[in-house]
C-alpha cells in the first residue's frame, strides 16, 4: 500500500524561514521486498543530513506578510523555547530507537554490511497552521520530516524507502518542557514509523496534524 504526499511550497526570505504547506499525516513508501529480511542481511546506518537547527514553517500561502511575521516573531519564540537542542541531539535520539528497531530484522554496524541505511532529516522544528496574511487557525506542532533509503551495496540499488512525516501538538502558546519533550517524541516516532513502513507496510502514521 502506498500513500503519495501532496506538496506544495512557497519560499520567503529563506535565510529566515521556509514556508511549506504538507498533508496530514503523510507517508510515501516502499516496503522490503517479500521474504528478504529472513536472509539475515548486514546493514550499515549513514545520517546524509540532519539541520543543526529548528526550522519554523507555516502553511507557505500567507504571502510576504506571513513569511515575515513566521520568519520573526514564531521563530523567535520557537528558539527560545528549544535554545540549546541542536541537531545532534535529534540524531541522537532517532539513530537510539531506529537502532533498535531495525536490529530486529538485520545485523547492524557490520564491517562487511551488504544493506547500507541512508537518513535524510530534511527539518526538525515547529509548524504553524496558517491561511491569508499568515493569521494562525491552529496550534503549533513539533514536526520532522525526512526520509529512510535502502541500498543493496553490491548492486548499488535502492530496494526500499521510506518518505515521512510526524508531528505532535504542542498547544497554542507552546510551553518549553512541552516543546523539548516534543522534539524527543516526534525523533522517536518518525524511527518506529520508518520501520513500520519499510518492514510491515500495513500501519499508517500515528502521529498526525490537527488542521
Amino acid at each position: 500500500m502506498k500513500v503519495q504526499i501532496r506538496k506544495s511550497s512557497t519560499f520567503f526570505f529563506p535565510t529566515l524561514a521556509v514556508c511549506v504547506m504538507f498533508c496530514a499525516g503523510c507517508a510515501s513508501y516502499k516496503p522490503f521486498p517479500p521474504g528478504f529480511l529472513k536472509a539475515g542481511h548486514t546493514a550499515r546506518v549513514v545520517v546524509r543530513q540532519m539541520p543543526a537547527r529548528p526550522q519554523m514553517i507555516d502553511s507557505g500561502n500567507g504571502g510576504i506578510i506571513g513569511a515575515v511575521i513566521t520568519a520573526t516573531s514564531r521563530a523567535n519564540r520557537m528558539r527560545e523555547q528549544l535554545t540549546g537542542l541542536r541537531g545532534e541531539d535529534v540524531q541522537e535520539t532517532l539513530l537510539e530507537e531506529f537502532d533498535r528497531r531495525m536490529g530486529e530484522h538485520l545485523k547492524l554496524d557490520s564491517t562487511d554490511s551488504d544493506l547500507r541505511l541512508e537518513i535524510t532529516v530534511l527539518t526538525w522544528g515547529w509548524f504553524v497552521p496558517t491561511i491569508d496574511f499568515g493569521i494562525k487557525v491552529g496550534e503549533y506542532q513539533s514536526q520532522l520530516i525526512g526520509r529512510v533509503e535502502v541500498f543493496d551495496t553490491v548492486r548499488n540499488k535502492k530496494i526500499a524507502y521510506a518518505h515521512l512525516e510526524v508531528a505532535r501538538p504542542i498547544g497554542l502558546k507552546p510551553e518549553e518542557e512541552v516543546a523539548r519533550a516534543a522534539v524527543a517524541e516526534v525523533a522517536r516516532a518518525f524511527a518506529t514509523q520508518a520501520e513500520e513502513a519499510l518492514v510491515h507496510s500495513v500501519k499508517q502514521p500515528q502521529i498526525h496534524r490537527y488542521f
